[in-house]
């Protein structure tokens, strides 16, 4: 089975109770994402700063709890967590606010790096947030540079987080310079709008903007209840999504991009092929997608991104045969 690794923040989702206070869990986009891959039954590590607190012993316990490989889950001393307090509206959408200047998620050691050994053939996967603070954003051009050099498929959640920005100016440029290192890209269709806008062009003239400019492969766009649309250079589909009741959304872009990474490492895995070509696979890219959604709008049906992701028995019924699939587009 595939290894992935996720690098970034790991903090504590503050959710709200029925009678107005808050209850703490686990969250950070893409600790969830190591979580939800590792429920479905994949193997996971976590790279990231830990706070020296009450709420980084928690986290740790449960990132321990979901067997996620934590060696190297760094203490950064003196520090303090990040919390996120979510507000969720009567369709369980959630807004953030964020307490979160010089936490442990920003201020990762690269020293411990050097101490990072990688899988022959494995997933990376990371989101922008360590790239609102210079220090951080450094040290994630670094991790991405060192798992390139290392032969990882490389998963980019955008996930913009706007108010975690003091500069908006910059965001851009930082996001796209990534782009260089990325083999699939994830977006809100929001996020996809607000970029494309800063570069004064179309949504997909900005889509073909990457095609033509970096070595993206695949590129997923979720829109709410909307079809999810795929694109790569010569495919493009849209595919629908559940019509549920929301209970929390929180943590649904992060299960799907979890199901899509081990969907496609499961596909690599039975068909004995290698997971870089797996991925400009359009039957098998469709198929992970399909499978994907499925993640995502389990995750809403309850509270909490970690405690409401699936694992590989409630959504095996959702996986296609492989081989009888490979001629269907």
């Amino acid at each position: 089975m595939t290894t992935l690794t996720c690098f970034g923040e790991l903090l504590i989702d503050m959710l709200p109770s029925e009678n107005g206070t808050f209850s703490p869990i686990a969250g950070g986009a893409p600790a969830n994402v190591a979580v939800g891959y590792r429920k479905l039954g994949g193997l996971s590590r976590f790279i990231g700063g830990l706070g020296d607190d009450a709420f980084g012993d928690m986290l740790r316990k449960t990132i321990a709890t979901y067997q996620v490989n934590d060696e190297h889950l760094v203490k950064i001393e003196g520090s303090q967590t990040a919390l996120a307090m979510v507000a969720l509206d009567e369709a369980g959408e959630r807004r953030f606010s964020f307490y979160r200047t010089n936490t442990a998620d920003l201020r990762f050691p690269l020293a411990e790096l050097k101490k990072v050994s990688w899988p022959k053939e494995g997933l990376f996967h990371f989101c922008s947030n360590t790239l609102s603070e210079i220090h951080s954003a450094y040290t994630t051009l670094a991790v991405l540079i060192t798992a390139r050099q290392n032969n990882q498929i490389i998963s980019f959640d955008v996930n913009l987080r706007q108010n975690l920005w003091q500069e908006l100016s910059i965001l851009p440029e930082r996001v796209e310079h990534c782009y260089h290192f990325v083999d699939i890209l994830k977006f809100s269709h929001e996020e996809l709008a607000f970029l494309a806008e800063q570069k004064c062009i179309s949504e997909d003239h900005y889509i073909e903007w990457i095609f033509a400019s970096f070595p993206v492969k695949i590129i997923l766009i979720s829109n709410a209840e909307k079809p999810l649309q795929v694109h790569m250079r010569s495919f493009y589909r849209e595919l629908p999504v559940p019509n549920i009741q929301a209970v929390d959304t929180t943590g649904a872009g992060d299960a799907f991009v979890a199901g899509f990474l081990f969907y496609l490492s499961l596909v690599s895995t039975s068909v004995e092929k290698a997971l870089g070509l797996v991925i400009e696979d359009k039957r098998f890219v469709k198929e992970a997608t399909r499978f994907a959604i499925q993640c995502g709008a389990h995750t809403c049906l309850n509270k909490g991104a970690c405690p409401s992701m699936p694992d590989l028995k409630v959504m095996e019924h959702h996986i296609t045969p492989f081989e009888a699939n490979a001629s269907t587009l």
